[in-house]
């Protein structure tokens, strides 16, 4: 998004204030429905267990809390799922 510009994003209204530029910005309704937005973290099941990778996954968990101040489940029982559905996917 470029502050001046005529340029269009459509982005659900939760996601304004880390944009750093709501008050800039013109915000209308949409003139039709649109299913919610969800936002999934998924990896593979081998990198599950790597330093690093838990690292970025708790950072990034952490970051969608505090900009979007949702809880972010990080239970045994997503990433059981996340593992599943890598399962389903790998052929």
């Amino acid at each position: 998004m470029l502050v001046g510009s005529d340029l269009l994003t459509v982005l659900p209204r939760l996601f304004l204030p880390s944009t750093g530029m709501s008050a800039e910005l013109a915000v209308f309704e949409l003139p039709f429905a649109v299913p919610p937005v969800q936002v999934d973290m998924v990896w593979h099941q081998r990198t599950r267990l790597m330093v690093a990778q838990q690292w970025l996954r708790e950072g990034l968990s952490a970051a969608s809390e505090a900009a979007f101040s949702i809880s972010v489940a990080s239970s045994p029982d997503t990433t059981n799922a996340a593992k599943k559905r890598v399962r389903k996917t790998k052929k």
